[in-house]
């Protein structure tokens, strides 16, 4: 590979994994629909009550209280029926162009935290031809978004960390946020970070009101819902 061509991966990689993992996903989606997979979810599955869920929604009726499916998959799998009116094929390649981002944010994480552009990069690659991670971010299942929420989760605070940036502390709270909805196990995850502050090369490097905005985050997504809880 000549400099130039380097330079050029380089400078464009984001846009160029992102597309790679498109084309993954893609002939994934394509290969499987030829192959009679991913059809409409069985009956029992988690897949067909979300989606059931989301299409009531559609149809003006909202979730009962203790709605046991995630609440944020359910309101994602609402705009998309939204957006497709319903055609599954659609739904499974809008929710592809979500799940692309995958690698990118891997990428942009590695480098975030110093690994080099090429550890960076191979990390992206080495994603893209995960298989399971392929097929799940084609079905009806949270994991692959939510894998995404959670990786952008990280990014967002150590780019806050770095940056010294209270605005970003409260949009990567909001991302912990939307991660809690997704699956409550994040609880526990979303305070881990609070560990650090025993540090003390850690804490000369914050403000008070950074931890301020990272929680206030959280609470702008979580608290509607347990208010809605509450008035049901």
């Amino acid at each position: 590979m000549n400099n130039k061509t380097a330079r050029f991966l380089d400078r464009n990689f984001s846009v160029l994994i992102y597309l790679f993992a498109l084309v993954c996903l893609f002939y994934t989606l394509f290969t499987a629909r030829n192959n009679g997979l991913l059809p409409m979810p069985e009956s029992g599955t988690d897949q067909l009550g979300m989606l059931r869920a989301a299409r009531d929604m559609y149809l003006g009726k909202l979730p009962d209280a203790g709605y046991m499916y995630s609440p944020i998959y359910t309101a994602w799998l609402f705009i998309l029926i939204v957006l497709s009116h319903g055609n599954l094929v659609i739904m499974r390649t809008l929710q592809a162009l979500l799940c692309a981002l995958i690698p990118v944010i891997i990428y942009r994480l590695t480098r975030r935290l110093r690994l080099g552009r090429g550890t960076a990069q191979l990390a992206a690659l080495f994603y893209c031809f995960y298989g399971p991670a392929l097929l799940v971010a084609l079905d009806f299942l949270r994991a692959a978004p939510l894998a995404l929420c959670f990786v952008s989760m990280i990014y967002l605070l150590i780019t806050a960390y770095t940056e010294r940036s209270a605005a970003k502390y409260g949009i990567a709270g909001i991302v912990a946020g939307i991660c809690i909805l997704g699956r409550e196990n994040f609880i526990p995850i979303v305070f881990a970070p609070l560990l650090l502050l025993y540090f003390k090369d850690i804490r000369q490097h914050l403000k008070i009101v950074f931890p301020i905005y990272y929680f206030a985050g959280v609470l702008v997504i979580v608290l509607p819902l347990m208010f809605y809880n509450l008035v049901q």
